[in-house]
């Protein structure tokens, strides 16, 4: 559970996860990590979100990377893996 202090670290006005949603070309989980993919249209808002998340979930971590799509890897424990997997495909 996150506490105050850190959920009141991340910036006001970040992209969320809501705002990225409707962006996202496929989510997989392996190897102790969830890779999401987007368009290249979308690497500001990826790299505002993930600046974001580094401050208020920094037992995460969250790396992008640019190419023909823009990546978001996150690693975190097997649970924490498991359970963002399952929100980022069933939302």
């Amino acid at each position: 559970m996150r506490s105050p202090d850190e959920i009141a670290a991340r910036p006001a006005g970040a992209p969320t996860f809501n705002d990225l949603l409707p962006f996202r070309r496929e989510v997989k989980a392996e190897n102790g990590e969830i890779v999401m993919a987007f368009g290249p249209q979308q690497a500001t808002s990826v790299e505002a979100f993930a600046a974001a998340e580094r401050l208020c979930c920094p037992d995460l971590d969250w790396i992008v990377e640019t190419s023909d799509l823009i990546r978001l890897r996150i690693r975190g424990t097997g649970a924490q893996v498991a359970l963002l997997a399952q929100v980022w495909r069933d939302a």
